[in-house]
C-alpha cells in the first residue's frame, strides 16, 4: 500500500518576531525609575532648601489624607473655629526648628553623651522629645543647658534629684533629663490649659506651643514632650512633632490627643529670660557662640 504523499510548501520568508511584551514593559519601568530618582533624590539638590522643606510638607501633607480615607480636595469642616491664629516671631521660629528636625529625620537616642557647655549638643541627627524642647528653645536665643544647670545649682531642692544615685550636677545631661527639663518650664513659664476634649478647646493649643504627655505608666512627670504644628485634622485636632520608640525617628504624623495631656505651655522668650534673672541675678548666661 502506498504511503500517502505530502507535499511541505515553504513561503520562502521567515515572520519577524514582534518586540516581547515584557521587554516593553521593563523599558517603561527603567524609564519611571529614572524618572521617579530625579524627583525625588537629585532635583532637591539643585532648590533652595526652603522650598524643598515645604514642597515636603505639601507631599507628606497628601499623604496622610490618602491614609486617613480623605480627598485631598475635600473642604474644611465648616463649623471649625478659625485657626492658627497670628503666629508671634517666636513661635514661627520653633514651629520651623521643629520641622527641620522632622526633615533632618533625627533617629532616637537615649544614651548618656558628654556634651561642651555651654550651647553644647548631641549630634544632630540624634536625639529624644527633650531634645527637641532644648534645640526650639536655642531658636530663640534661649540655652537650656545654661539656665537649668545654673538654676538647678541654686534651686536643688527645686528639683527632683532623689530619682537619681548621682546627685552631683552634669552639664551633660541635667537638661536632657525630662523631670528636670518639665520642673524648669513649669516654673519659668505660664502653664495653658491641657483639655483637649472639644473642638474648642483644641483651638487653644497653637503652632509652636511646647505640649508634654503623661508618661505610660503615670506618675508626676512627663514621659514625652512635642511641638504643635501649623495643621489640624477635620476633627480640629492639631498634629504635633515628636519623636517616640515606636517610630524611632522624629514626625509629625501625630495628633496631639494620641496621649493624655499633662503640660500645655507658650514660649515668650524675653518673659522667661526676665524672671530667671530675677531669680538668679548673679547669673552670667554665655550668648551663642559665632560660626567659625
Amino acid at each position: 500500500m502506498r504511503e500517502p504523499l505530502y507535499i511541505k510548501v515553504n513561503s520562502g520568508r521567515r515572520r519577524r518576531r514582534r518586540p516581547s511584551f515584557v521587554i516593553f514593559l521593563v523599558i517603561c519601568g527603567a524609564i519611571a525609575g529614572i524618572a521617579w530618582l530625579w524627583v525625588s533624590v537629585f532635583a532637591p539638590l539643585f532648590s533652595d532648601p526652603d522650598d524643598w522643606v515645604n514642597k515636603n510638607k505639601r507631599y507628606r501633607s497628601l499623604v496622610m489624607e490618602v491614609v486617613s480615607g480623605r480627598s485631598a480636595s475635600a473642604p474644611e469642616v465648616p463649623d471649625l473655629p478659625p485657626w492658627p491664629p497670628s503666629l508671634t516671631d517666636a513661635q514661627v521660629k520653633i514651629l520651623a526648628c521643629a520641622e527641620r528636625q522632622v526633615v533632618r529625620g533625627v533617629r532616637i537616642r537615649r544614651a548618656y553623651q558628654k556634651i561642651s557647655y555651654p550651647w553644647g549638643d548631641i549630634p544632630e541627627y540624634q536625639g529624644t522629645s527633650p531634645d527637641l524642647i532644648i534645640r526650639c528653645l536655642r531658636a530663640v536665643g534661649l540655652d537650656l543647658q545654661q539656665l537649668i544647670h545654673i538654676d538647678r545649682t541654686r534651686y536643688s531642692k527645686r528639683y527632683p534629684l532623689r530619682i537619681w544615685k548621682n546627685r552631683r550636677a552634669n552639664t551633660s545631661i541635667d537638661h536632657r533629663r525630662m523631670p528636670n527639663l518639665y520642673t524648669f518650664i513649669r516654673y519659668y513659664m505660664k502653664p495653658l490649659p491641657t483639655l483637649a476634649d472639644s473642638v474648642k478647646k483644641r483651638a487653644r493649643f497653637q503652632p509652636g506651643d511646647f505640649v508634654f504627655w503623661v508618661a505610660p505608666g503615670g506618675g508626676e512627670y512627663p514621659g514625652m514632650a512635642g511641638i504643635v504644628t501649623d495643621r489640624r485634622d477635620r476633627d480640629g485636632i492639631p498634629r504635633v512633632v515628636t519623636i517616640t520608640r515606636a517610630d524611632l525617628r522624629m514626625t509629625d504624623s501625630h495628633r496631639l490627643t494620641d496621649w493624655r495631656v499633662m503640660g500645655h505651655f507658650r514660649v515668650d522668650p524675653d518673659n522667661l529670660r526676665e524672671k530667671f534673672l530675677t531669680e538668679n541675678p548673679e547669673a552670667r548666661l554665655q550668648p551663642r557662640p559665632q560660626p567659625r
